[in-house]
């Protein structure tokens, strides 16, 4: 829940211990014996609440998730969350953030057509050709779009089908493109040879960065 602009618990999130939160109306009063404020925030100290989610999504970007694959912080949030969720997943090149953390070593994943199996190889995960792949607890999904795709699949292993078809239904999720496009091997070979040229302009530096 969102107040102002900070976030506050919800007892559903928070494990309650040495009467650290009082309990409002749904809601998580933190004393501020418990907790550290930065900002005028609240962040919660390991030794009074534990936070449990049940998902973990890593979106993907540029150059900005380039340099997310090198931020120790990030990387390290995400592998203690990881240790509660039901789901860990990522969208597009969200997956070189996840394999960046380690965890995608030895599993199947997909990520963005951009030098998705060359990045995976390099975090030691199993490229798959695919709109989305699923390894145990671990799902990713190629570009964006395909983490459409890859949520509504999440749903179906939660509430099954009529939920999930309600979910489309809702969403008016039928979708006809005008071109059999949209992955290289679909696309006509020139507009794939410059998107890789374009991406390659931007990012390239930084990956080669990245492998050294």
């Amino acid at each position: 829940t969102v107040v102002d602009g900070c976030y506050t618990l919800t007892d559903d999130f928070c494990t309650l211990t040495d009467g650290c939160c009082t309990v409002t109306d749904g809601s998580c009063t933190l004393k501020d014996e418990c907790c550290t404020v930065v900002d005028g925030c609240y962040t919660l100290t390991d030794d009074f609440c534990t936070l449990t989610d049940d998902y973990c999504t890593a979106s993907g970007g540029a150059t900005e998730t380039i340099m997310l694959t090198q931020d120790q912080v990030t990387l390290d949030w995400i592998k203690k969350i990881d240790k509660t969720t039901k789901y860990t997943t990522s969208v597009c090149t969200g997956a070189w953030v996840l394999g960046a953390t380690g965890l995608l070593k030895g599993k199947n994943a997909t990520s963005n057509w951009y030098r998705g199996e060359e990045m995976m190889q390099m975090y030691g995960a199993n490229f798959k050709e695919e709109r989305y792949v699923r390894d145990g607890k671990y799902w990713t999904s190629a570009g964006v779009s395909a983490g459409i795709d890859m949520s509504l699949a999440i749903i179906d292993d939660l509430l099954g089908r009529k939920y999930t078809e309600a979910v489309m239904l809702d969403l008016e999720y039928d979708p006809k493109p005008p071109y059999k496009a949209g992955v290289p091997k679909k696309s006509d070979p020139l507009v794939a040879e410059m998107m890789k040229e374009m991406y390659d302009m931007l990012m390239l530096p930084l990956i080669e960065k990245v492998k050294k």
